[in-house]
């Protein structure tokens, strides 16, 4: 039996969320709602955005496409994501990824364990302020 009530539970719609300032990303599930075992965060991906090749030490990412059409990378290998991917970038291995369709694409992107989107809000806060960051 659950000890979950009603106030641990919430229904959260696209857009929903807290804003990553100056990124596309929303934080809609909090790494501490899950006492850090996961992020997740929303996504609307602009057209011929590319996020750059980089490495997490510490997350494994799972990115699920939800409207559009994203390529990536992990390591040397290439891929097309559409509709209804999911895709696990583990941690450890350098990946990217870009929009590499023709309209904004939307995704969910899950980190476990949480706290990566605090690398988001940093790069937000330099794109900003006018610095260059790894997502163009």
């Amino acid at each position: 039996m659950s000890d979950t009530t009603a106030t641990d539970i919430a229904t959260i719609g696209w857009g929903s969320g807290q804003p990553l300032a100056g990124t596309p990303f929303r934080e809609i599930v909090p790494t501490a709602a899950t006492d850090g075992a996961v992020v997740i965060l929303s996504v609307d991906m602009p057209i011929g955005q590319h996020v750059g090749e980089h490495v997490h030490e510490g997350e494994d990412q799972i990115t699920v496409v939800l409207r559009g059409s994203i390529g990536a990378t992990v390591d040397d290998e290439e891929v097309r994501l559409e509709e209804g991917a999911v895709f696990l970038m583990p941690r450890g291995r350098r990946h990217s990824l870009w929009n590499a369709g023709d309209e904004p694409a939307r995704l969910l992107e899950l980190y476990t364990p949480g706290g990566f989107e605090q690398v988001f809000a940093e790069a937000g806060r330099r794109a900003l302020a006018g610095e260059e960051t790894f997502f163009s």
